[in-house]
C-alpha cells in the first residue's frame, strides 16, 4: 500500500507539471474515491500564524457563509482525527455546537450533510483536510486511514525542500516535535503523530533545546516563536 502511494505521488508532483493543480487532482481523486462530494484542504501555520484555504470544490457561497476562522475552529477541534485514529462523521449542527460557531450550521444549507476532518501532520504548518456529502454513509469511512496516509505523502512531496535556513539551526523533525509540544501535545501524543517513538520526541526536543541555548522546553518554545521558526 505505502509503495503504490509513493508511486502515485511521484507521478502527481512530477517535474514539469503544475505542483499546485497536480495535488489538487491528486486529492480530489482520492476524495471522490472514498465517496466525499465536497473536500477542502485547509492550512495554518503553527502554532498561531496565518490561515487560508489551499484547495477545494466548495460552492463560493459555502465557503463565504462560513469563513476560514470557524474552519480553522473546526480543524482545532476535537473533530479533527489524527493517523491512527478512527475518523468520524459530523452532522454541521454537531460541529456547530461542538466549536461553537453558528455559522459552521450553514453548510447544512449548501448540501454538506456529514462533515469528517483529518488531520494531516506535514512540516511546520498545520493541514486539515475537510470531506464531506450530502448523505450520510456515503463516505467510506474505512477508506480514510490510507487516503490520510496518501494525502500526507503528497503533501510532503509537493512542499520545498532544500532552500537554505541560516537562521534556522534545528532539523525539520526538531521542528515538528517542537512545533507539537508548542501546542500542548505531550511525547506520546507527539510520537502517535509522527509515527516515531516518545523516547526519540523527547531527544529532539532536547536537541532543539541545545541548539536554541534555551535552559527548558519553555524558553526553547518562546525562543522559536519569536525567531519565527515555529
Amino acid at each position: 500500500m505505502a509503495a503504490q502511494i509513493c508511486d502515485e505521488t511521484e507521478r502527481a508532483t512530477a517535474p514539469g507539471a503544475s505542483t499546485d493543480r497536480s495535488l489538487a487532482a491528486f486529492i480530489g481523486s482520492r476524495a471522490r474515491a472514498a465517496g466525499a462530494q465536497f473536500h477542502l484542504l485547509l492550512r495554518s501555520q503553527a502554532p498561531a500564524g496565518g490561515r487560508r484555504i489551499v484547495l477545494c470544490n466548495w460552492l463560493y457561497d459555502a465557503v463565504t457563509a462560513v469563513g476560514v476562522e470557524a474552519l480553522a475552529h473546526v480543524a482545532q477541534s476535537a473533530a479533527a482525527c489524527l493517523p491512527g485514529r478512527a475518523a468520524r462523521g459530523f452532522h454541521p449542527l454537531a460541529l456547530a455546537a461542538l466549536v461553537e460557531r453558528e455559522e459552521i450550521a450553514e453548510l447544512a444549507h449548501h448540501g454538506h450533510q456529514e462533515i469528517f476532518v483529518l488531520a494531516l501532520p506535514v512540516g511546520q504548518a498545520r493541514w486539515h483536510l475537510m470531506l464531506s456529502a450530502g448523505q450520510p454513509g456515503r463516505i467510506d469511512d474505512t477508506a480514510l486511514p490510507a487516503l490520510q496516509m496518501a494525502c500526507c505523502y503528497a503533501l510532503s512531496s509537493s512542499l520545498p525542500h532544500g532552500a537554505p535556513r541560516e537562521a534556522n539551526p534545528l532539523s525539520r523533525r526538531e521542528l515538528e516535535c517542537l512545533s507539537w509540544v508548542s501546542e500542548g501535545k505531550t511525547a506520546d501524543e507527539v510520537a502517535l503523530i509522527l509515527g516515531i517513538s516518545p523516547n526519540t520526541v523527547n531527544s529532539q526536543v532536547a536537541h532543539a533545546i541545545h541548539k536554541l541555548q534555551a535552559r527548558n522546553r519553555a524558553m526553547a518554545i518562546a525562543t522559536a516563536i519569536r525567531r519565527g521558526l515555529i
